[in-house]
């Protein structure tokens, strides 16, 4: 009854003139006129309520508002000497003439600091939404009109306190503003008494300090209070008088790499030591209508607090809403999207239209460079499993057919800090456009000084279609001087001739061997082909990526994607930059001159992942700020951090040849035999280290020995099937021919097969052990780098995490037949 019209009719008329009454009547709509009870005080279907009775609902609010009131009134008296001339009603009570007259009246009674305080009811006919209307007119930007609230006095004292998870993370006062103060352990901001206004900023500049090896990340704060007088030292941020207000997080994880700043301690004057990374911040506090107070932290104008947008920003999304919104409403985004071939109601492109018994075989689209890697990186020391962490020997290693440097990098980021001598790498690879890149992005890591810089302009090499203004500046003055010096010293040699050169920085080193006429081919890795555009770059690199003939086959990969997957797999097809999703993408103005060497075609297949790389624990656990799903920008996050523990190692040469060696082991090219005569000797004996061993990658093999009838076997064999269906779902109707449930049943079918008889049966025919033996090594029964079967399926299914390990199986693409045998010399 509280709420009907008749009662609140009754409190806005309350105290008005002509309305003075000893007794009111307030209608009960469920009650018949004619209901009686005098028991319950109602006569003819209406609840009779005295004077007194109304008036003391009216009191009690008003010895509330009063007590406020008289607070304020205190604190502005203590804060300044201006005089208060009107207090102005709004909100519930805004209407009451009742409230009016006793606040009036209290006034012109009891307060006495000089003139008298008019009580007035606010201009808004309907007062009860005043304050409503009040925040939307202040918060309306395009109202082009003043803030209601000019500025607000701080009633208490604000301050900042870093979460203990976030310990390690030091936010430091900048020294220049002397009236901060980190009394009880809390970075206090805004002093009792300040004014603080609602259009001009009040600043505080604060730098955050990260740990060398720590990636940079959110920094997890809370904004705390206090009524005391200014704080004095001597009470930590438990103290009583010590509240928390709210939550507060810097998003550092998202800043550019050129705000983060490294800070050096000169040991020697030949060595710095990197101490820790740097990042300057602005806090921003500003008042609001609502009576509060707002925390915001900038960088370049630019937010990175809690609120920020998980992509550019708000005003970035908005001001680019044609760009955003294709990618924000995508039906590849939903969980509704099917492939083109369920859509068109027809078969796929890769079954065979005859016998629809399955896929046929995985048709090559592109050139077919490697320049990326397509299993993950791989740690190949496992230095505390092996040598151990007190391990005080140099290290030599041999990445005989490298590939790309991804398990370079991997092995050198990972050594423990307790290792401090050198680490001798040499690396060949048989395809020399992969040996010049990793060459060029080797003299990236040791020439540029600046870390961040170098991380950043190697991914792009690495990765990106198109690189920066930047990038190509240490293509061109950095490291191509460089190259062109051989090529002067060495113009008078045999072409086919052998040459090298050593570069050598501190006590890091990077020495090159290639033929004559290589080092002159080299020189064109750093150049863009003359006349040859961003327009011209995208255009030859889409018809690979993005050809029309090769619909189903990208459709067939995005079936085992989530919704945001598939839309950051797409926008990497259509642009090629490996970067977050919502960074800035207006300064790739360059073709990758290291990708694009021929003009006419992109160089690497259409099925070309960075993501294949790595592996998808590391790129998932990989800290981006509030964008959880955004895939590549969490690679790219990933990507800086392994970069720069891998820069930081002091003490590394590597040594590039180019020559004509790949995945040995396969039978397809070296084989087992040529590999262990080859490679044996080069491993250091027990005696010396009995942890050497010698790791062999066969990727083919399983795919090369599956007979047919074994293929049928494992289709048709209840358990396989049974064991399947627990992570797909059984289908409740026939599935038709052209059901994406049948592509992912056939997939999916080499993750729930064991393999090993088919590989045992393959190293029984080239006799692997008798093999070993002529060499003098073997095979190590437990091995104590890289699991044998590194990607088979771990938990069964219905187990904790089981089902995120079968997706993110399916996902990568891999199929658990790669298999890693480890050796070592007798």
């Amino acid at each position: 009854m509280s709420r009907s019209k008749e009662f609140l009719r009754l409190k806005r008329t309350f105290g008005r003139e002509g309305f003075d009454e000893s007794s009111y009547s307030v209608k009960v709509d469920s009650l018949p006129n004619n209901y009686d009870s005098h028991q319950l005080g109602i006569v003819q279907g209406s609840m009779i309520f005295s004077r007194d009775e109304i008036q003391g609902l009216f009191d009690d609010q008003i010895n509330g508002i009063l007590s406020c009131i008289q607070e304020q009134l205190r604190n502005l008296t203590e804060m300044s000497s201006d005089q208060v001339e009107f207090v102005t009603l709004s909100g519930g009570l805004g209407s009451s003439d009742y409230v009016l007259f006793k606040l009036q009246k209290y006034f012109d009674n009891h307060f006495t600091g000089g003139k008298t305080i008019k009580v007035m009811r606010c201009e808004d006919p309907r007062p009860q939404l005043a304050v409503v209307h009040g925040l939307l007119l202040d918060n309306g930007g395009g109202l082009n009109q003043a803030p209601v609230l000019q500025s607000r006095k701080a009633r208490a004292n604000f301050g900042l306190a870093v979460k203990k998870e976030s310990s390690r993370l030091k936010i430091q006062r900048d020294n220049s503003d002397p009236k901060q103060s980190t009394a009880y352990g809390v970075l206090w901001l805004i002093k009792k008494g300040d004014d603080v206004s609602t259009t001009d900023l009040k600043t505080h500049p604060l730098r955050a300090q990260f740990p060398p090896n720590e990636e940079i990340g959110s920094i997890k704060a809370t904004i705390m209070t206090s009524e005391l007088k200014w704080p004095a030292s001597g009470i930590n941020e438990a103290s009583s008088h010590i509240k928390a207000l709210t939550d507060f997080e810097v998003l550092l994880g998202e800043v550019e790499h050129s705000m983060v700043k490294p800070k050096y301690k000169r040991r020697f004057w030949f060595f710095k030591k990197h101490i820790c990374n740097r990042v300057q911040f602005e806090l921003r506090v500003t008042a609001t209508s609502a009576g509060g107070f707002r925390f915001e932290a900038w960088i370049d104008g630019k937010k990175y607090s809690v609120n920020h947008s998980p992509y550019c920003g708000a005003e970035c999304q908005k001001a680019h809403w044609h760009i955003h919104k294709r990618d924000c409403t995508s039906l590849l985004g939903k969980q509704t999207w099917q492939p083109a071939w369920v859509a068109e109601n027809r078969m796929p492109a890769f079954v065979d239209d005859e016998t629809l018994k399955g896929p046929s075989e995985q048709v090559s689209f592109g050139r077919g460079k490697y320049f990326w890697g397509n299993v993950p990186a791989y740690d190949v020391l496992k230095l505390g499993k092996n040598e151990g962490v007190a391990y005080d020997g140099i290290l030599s290693l041999l990445f005989a057919a490298s590939g790309d440097l991804r398990n370079v990098v991997k092995t050198i980021a990972q050594l423990p800090d307790s290792y401090k001598q050198s680490v001798q790498v040499t690396m060949n690879d048989r395809d020399f456009d992969v040996v010049a890149r990793n060459a060029i992005m080797l003299l990236i890591a040791l020439v540029v000084s600046d870390t961040d810089q170098a991380a950043d302009c190697i991914i792009h090499v690495w990765y990106s279609a198109l690189i920066r203004e930047s990038d190509l500046e240490i293509l061109k003055r950095q490291i191509q001087p460089l190259i062109k010096d051989v090529c002067e010293k060495v113009k008078g040699k045999p072409s086919d001739s052998l040459q090298a050169k050593t570069w050598k920085y501190g006590d890091r080193t990077v020495r090159l061997v290639l033929q004559k006429f290589m080092w002159n081919d080299l020189l064109a890795f750093l150049d863009v082909p003359p006349g040859f555009g961003v327009d011209k770059a995208s255009k030859v690199r889409r018809a690979i990526t993005l050809g029309e003939s090769r619909k189903d086959f990208r459709d067939r990969h995005l079936i085992f994607q989530t919704p945001s997957h598939r839309v950051a797999l797409t926008r990497f097809r259509e642009d090629g930059l490996l970067l977050p999703f919502g960074a800035r993408r207006a300064e790739f103005r360059h073709p990758n001159p290291t990708l694009h060497r021929n003009v006419q075609e992109w160089p690497m297949f259409d099925s070309a992942e960075p993501l294949a790389g790595w592996a998808a624990d590391d790129v998932q656990g990989a800290q981006n700020g509030p964008a959880k799903n955004d895939i590549y920008g969490k690679l790219f996050c990933h990507l800086r951090s392994v970069l720069a523990d891998f820069m930081s190692r002091p003490k590394v040469s590597f040594q590039l040849f180019n020559m004509d060696a790949a995945a040995l082991a396969d039978e397809g090219y070296l084989g087992i035999h040529r590999t262990l005569d080859a490679m044996v000797p080069l491993l250091d004996p027990p005696a010396v280290n009995p942890h050497a061993t010698l790791i062999t990658l066969f990727m083919n093999v399983v795919d090369e020995n599956l007979t047919l009838e074994e293929k049928k076997a494992d289709a048709k064999n209840s358990q396989t099937r049974t064991r399947l269906f627990k992570y797909l779902g059984f289908p409740s109707t026939p599935p038709r021919p052209n059901d994406p449930i049948i592509m992912k049943i056939n997939v999916a079918l080499n993750c729930v097969v064991a393999h090993d008889e088919t590989f045992d049966r393959h190293a029984r025919k080239f006799m692997f052990s008798e093999a070993g033996q002529a060499v003098g090594a073997v095979m190590k029964k437990g091995h104590t780098v890289i699991e044998k079967w590194p990607f088979r399926l771990k938990l069964q299914p219905g187990q904790p995490g089981a089902q995120k390990e079968f997706d993110q199986l399916l996902s990568g693409g891999l199929s658990t037949k790669e298999c890693y045998l480890e050796w070592k010399r007798q």
